[in-house]
């Protein structure tokens, strides 16, 4: 019991010395001392912050282990990659497709010569990327890239899925699961 009042003596004392130390008397009044800003050390830019993000590629719209990022040209993933394994349409769109790697298309194509653009870029099977894996749960995901804008669940009920959503800028990066604990199946980023 002893112990503890002298614990909470030490915090009272050094809350009021802290206190009484941030303050300086001019005229016979007491100012508050404002904090000044040193060369050394300069405020953090939100900019800044970003440069050691784990999300850093996603709002350049690029994936960890390619150079094609969205917004890039059909020609560019065939130069990078080569000939995908498949093409096929879904939703309005084609998609080609690459071992663990898949990028959406904004328009329907039938041969790689087309110049369509990539709207976005999918990843599967235990892709590594910010830092993560595809195949970690969500509150792994969470404990390495923080907390999402979204976390919900979507879809019809025999067809529901948990997603988990980041902004990055311009660009939007979605984690998908079965349910809400289970590994993440995928994840696809594209623009917002």
């Amino acid at each position: 019991m002893q112990m503890k009042k002298v614990i909470t003596i030490i915090v009272v004392l050094t809350t009021i010395i802290s206190t009484s130390c941030s303050a300086k008397v001019t005229n016979g009044e007491t100012e508050p001392i404002k904090p000044t800003q040193t060369e050394n050390k300069p405020q953090s830019k939100p900019e800044e912050k970003l440069i050691n993000s784990p999300l850093k590629l996603a709002y350049e719209g690029r994936i960890d282990n390619l150079q094609v990022a969205v917004g890039n040209k059909l020609g560019d993933v065939i130069a990078q990659l080569g000939e995908p394994d498949e093409l096929a349409h879904f939703e309005g769109s084609t998609y080609i497709s690459y071992q663990n790697t898949s990028f959406m298309l904004d328009r329907i194509i039938d041969n790689t010569s087309d110049r369509a653009d990539v709207l976005g870029i999918i990843v599967s099977e235990d892709y590594e990327l910010y830092g993560v894996r595809v195949g970690m749960t969500i509150d792994e995901i969470k404990k390495i890239l923080g907390a999402a804008e979204q976390e919900y669940k979507d879809g019809e009920a025999d067809e529901e899925m948990w997603k988990l959503e980041y902004h990055c800028g311009d660009y939007k990066l979605t984690f998908f699961f079965d349910d809400k604990s289970s590994p993440s199946t995928s994840a696809y980023l594209s623009k917002l």
